[in-house]
């Protein structure tokens, strides 16, 4: 609804986004790099492209996780994911 192509960072900390299809609202938001969602109630992994740092710590994440190659930090702590599947990424930092 508000022009935020050029938007960097997000954070949106403790925010219910349980109903909320996030792959529509960020789809404009083509610059966005990080992205914070700790406790928002989530329980899914949002397809994000381009996100190079997304934190979804404590939210209601579980069973089996496919995620992008683009990042470059991702914190995942405080869920109950039982597996993750993660393609070769050769930015992400341990």
């Amino acid at each position: 609804r508000y022009p935020l192509k050029k938007l960097r960072v997000l954070k949106l900390d403790h925010f219910d986004l349980s109903g909320m299809k996030l792959e529509k609202i960020f789809f404009n938001m083509t610059k966005l790099e990080l992205v914070h969602l700790r406790s928002c109630q989530l329980t899914t992994i949002p397809n994000l492209l381009h996100i190079q740092r997304l934190d979804l710590e404590n939210n209601q994440l579980t069973n089996l996780v496919h995620l992008s190659t683009s990042y470059i930090h991702l914190n995942l702590a405080k869920n109950a994911i039982t597996s993750i599947i993660l393609q070769k990424n050769p930015y992400l930092m341990s």
